[in-house]
């Protein structure tokens, strides 16, 4: 987040990747905005259960909902979020 306060103002446009939980934190998408991120690429594990069984990863219950609710809140803050990973 330093890095975001130390761009907010100098008229800078940036992208960056983050993962799910970060994607999730309010006031790291506002700075993200307002210090010129245009897109992030969030990447999440998987949608597929099948896959996150074989990889051993705990079910998600409610997932795809999720990730549509961090879409909306990216676009509430101006932020593409033009890239998703899978």
């Amino acid at each position: 987040m330093e890095v975001m306060k130390a761009f907010k103002g100098r008229g800078l446009k940036w992208q960056a990747a983050v993962n799910s939980r970060d994607a999730n934190d309010e006031r790291l998408l506002e700075l993200a905005a307002k210090s010129g991120c245009f897109m992030l690429s969030v990447g999440f594990e998987s949608i597929s259960k099948q896959t996150l069984r074989r990889a051993q990863v705990p079910e998600r219950s409610g997932f795809v909902l999720r990730v549509g609710r961090k879409a909306a809140s990216l676009w509430h803050h101006g932020v593409g979020p033009v890239h998703v990973r899978l």
